[in-house]
C-alpha cells in the first residue's frame, strides 16, 4: 500500500527558499561533478593522480588516454550511483515545495537518495582498487599494485545513508498513517 495523501504544509518563506536553494545545489552538484571528473581524469599529471588515489607515484610512468578514459569510467560508476541520488533528493525537494511533506513523493525521493549516497560509498572502496591497478598496469611486473583504501569519510556516509533512510521509512510510515486516518474521517 502506497501514500496517496499527502499531508500538507504550509511554508515560510526562508523555509520555501532554503529548500529552493538545496533543490538547485542538488541540480548543479549533478551537472558539475560528472565534468570535474572528466576535467581531473583528463587534465591531472600522473603524480596528481597518484596523490589523490592513494597509490605511490613510483618511476614516472606516462597515463595514456587508455588508462585515463579507464579510469573517468570506473570513477563514473560511484558518481553515476550519486548523480541518480541527487536527482531523485531533487525530486523530494519538490514535493516538500509543493507542500506534501509526507508523501510517497517525499519519502521515495529521501529514500533512493539515502541508498545511492550508500551505496556510492560502499562501492567507492572497490572502483579504488580496480582503478590503482589500472593505472599501474603499463609498470614493468612487480611493480603493478591493487590498493584498497577505506576512509573514515567512507565510513560516515554509509551511516548519514542509514539514518536518512530510516528518516525516510519513519516518513513514509507517517503518510501510511496519515492516509489511514483519512479513511476514518
Amino acid at each position: 500500500m502506497t501514500a496517496t495523501v499527502p499531508i500538507s504544509a504550509p511554508l515560510s518563506a526562508p523555509v520555501r527558499t532554503g529548500i529552493a536553494a538545496l533543490r538547485l545545489g542538488a541540480l548543479v552538484a549533478a551537472i558539475v561533478l560528472p565534468v570535474g571528473m572528466a576535467l581531473f581524469w583528463f587534465t591531472l599529471d600522473r603524480s596528481g593522480l597518484a596523490n589523490l588515489l592513494h597509490i605511490p607515484a613510483g618511476a614516472p610512468r606516462p597515463v595514456g588516454l587508455l588508462e585515463r578514459g579507464a579510469g573517468f569510467g570506473l570513477s563514473m560508476i560511484p558518481l553515476g550511483i550519486l548523480v541518480f541520488g541527487l536527482i531523485r533528493l531533487r525530486a523530494c525537494l519538490a514535493a516538500f515545495l509543493s507542500g506534501a511533506i509526507f508523501s510517497s513523493a517525499a519519502s521515495g525521493g529521501l529514500r533512493d537518495f539515502a541508498i545511492a549516497i550508500g551505496a556510492s560509498a560502499l562501492i567507492k572502496p572497490f572502483i579504488g582498487a580496480l582503478l590503482s591497478l589500472v593505472l599501474s598496469w603499463s609498470a614493468p611486473p612487480g611493480q603493478r599494485m591493487i590498493a584498497f583504501y577505506v576512509s573514515s569519510d567512507t565510513i560516515l556516509f554509509v551511516l548519514f545513508a542509514g539514518t536518512i533512510s530510516a528518516m525516510a521509512w519513519a516518513m513514509q510510515q507517517a503518510a501510511l498513517l496519515a492516509e489511514e486516518n483519512a479513511q476514518f474521517v
